[in-house]
């Protein structure tokens, strides 16, 4: 029985932090007011890709 009880509670958990991650994702992805913006609007954009800072050719 204490086992049964702490695999509900632990799916419990997951469950919970799975529907939060999804709700913030949501949000930040579909807000498309300003001042929903504004609080992410001093950040600077993603990058996709960096650039290549140091040449690739391997030090000897």
């Amino acid at each position: 029985m204490e086992l049964l009880k702490s695999w509900f509670v632990l799916r419990l958990i997951c469950l919970v932090v799975l529907l939060v991650a999804c709700i913030c994702v949501l949000g930040i992805e579909g807000s498309s007011d300003d001042e929903e913006r504004g609080r992410f609007s001093n950040y600077p954009p993603v990058r996709r890709y960096l650039p290549p800072s140091a040449p690739t050719t391997p030090i000897p």
